[in-house]
């Protein structure tokens, strides 16, 4: 299978064994401010659009840059004797601020303004963020992996909604691919195919046994599990987008080109976003 969602027990007991995970990334995944993806038998940590932490082997790691790069410049002779923050509890606020620093206006620190909207959050709502990044073997052979930004959930209907995520900025918006379309179009269009020819039995799955690993994990009934249904078409939140941006003509006409290209999706630009503007409703694969 290439799209796997699974952690075994005995990973999920060391995990809730661990000071890391109970004193420090539990009450922040509880806040909103820090985002637990599970993946095959590992599991990440974001925060802020960054993988602030690994947990893989029953050990957790993080990234070279977070744990002991200095936030000013430094010469060579300095590096010689940088040291890396050897205590991840002790040092946890610090690895926080440098996976920030690191990721900070870029589209996954967007993507990371839905953490607040998480199952694991006080009173949560009925659509969630569910997964960020995910991941699959690319049907172009151009390509080894997509990844799409976010997938949201309706835990009531049981339904999946893929969303890609771009600033306003990036460029694929508005550049036009071999197709006449632009080429953020061709990349949903490719998102698209793959799940419908390939992978939307295996991705219902994964999200299935996700639920009923979270509710281990917490050891609460963060969802009630059933077997999801998937949108099959993947829509687009674009991001970055201020007042003085949004009232031009050019604006108006980027989104409404993208949006003729991709009839009975949902294009939406970011303001106080609710999810359920996120969420199209079309007949869903099993």
């Amino acid at each position: 299978m290439n799209f796997v969602r699974d952690l075994c027990g005995e990973t999920i007991k060391n995990l809730q064994k661990e000071r890391l995970f109970k004193d420090f990334l539990r009450p922040d995944i509880e806040k909103g401010e820090v985002f637990p993806a599970i993946r095959n038998n590992e599991i990440s940590f974001y925060y802020r659009g960054g993988g602030l932490f690994n947990f893989k082997g029953n050990v957790f790691s993080t990234n070279i840059k977070y744990a002991g790069v200095p936030k000013n410049s430094v010469t060579e002779d300095d590096l010689k004797r940088i040291s890396t923050f050897v205590n991840f509890c002790e040092w946890y606020k610090n690895i926080k601020e440098q996976c920030y620093r690191y990721n900070r206006r870029k589209e996954v620190d967007y993507v990371a303004k839905l953490y607040q909207k998480s199952a694991y959050v006080e009173q949560a709502e009925n659509i969630i963020l569910l997964d960020i990044e995910a991941g699959w073997r690319s049907l172009d052979k151009k390509k080894k992996t997509d990844y799409v930004d976010a997938v949201l959930y309706d835990k009531d209907k049981g339904l999946l909604q893929m969303v890609e995520v771009k600033r306003y900025s990036n460029s694929e918006l508005r550049s036009i691919d071999a197709e006449g379309r632009p080429k953020v179009v061709g990349q949903i269009k490719r998102y698209e195919e793959a799940i419908e020819k390939a992978y939307a039995k295996e991705i219902c799955e994964a999200y299935y046994n996700y639920q009923k690993i979270v509710n281990a994990i917490f050891d609460r009934a963060v969802f009630a599990p059933k077997e999801p249904k998937l949108n099959p078409m993947v829509n687009l939140l674009i991001v970055d987008v201020n007042d003085a941006v949004k009232n031009t003509q050019t604006f108006t006409a980027c989104v409404e080109n993208i949006k003729a290209k991709l009839p009975g999706h949902e294009v939406c630009w970011d303001k106080k976003i609710e999810l359920t503007e996120l969420f199209s409703r079309p007949p869903c694969l099993t």
